[in-house]
């Protein structure tokens, strides 16, 4: 296998040049970056989205119905409590 890849790789020699394999090299780096920031972005996109499920549920459960609010301020206000010493 050496034979055939040293003998690909000497054709190719022949074929490209060093402004060729330098431009390459930027390309692929440049493909590198831009999948990078793709899996960046997906990270925040589902960051952002659990955050939003995240203020739901606590608006849901910090949320109280006007039953609710009727009732507590139709408490009477509790005087001092005898069991509980100074």
């Amino acid at each position: 296998m050496p034979y055939i890849h040293s003998s690909v790789e000497e054709e190719l020699n022949n074929f490209f040049i060093q402004d060729d394999e330098d431009a390459f090299e930027i390309f692929a780096m440049y493909c590198g970056l831009g999948l990078h920031h793709a899996k960046l972005y997906d990270k925040i996109r589902r960051a952002e989205q659990k955050h939003k499920v995240a203020l739901e549920v606590l608006s849901y459960h910090n949320a109280s119905s006007a039953n609710e609010v009727d009732e507590i301020l139709n408490e009477p206000v509790p005087m001092k409590d005898p069991s509980v010493s100074e």
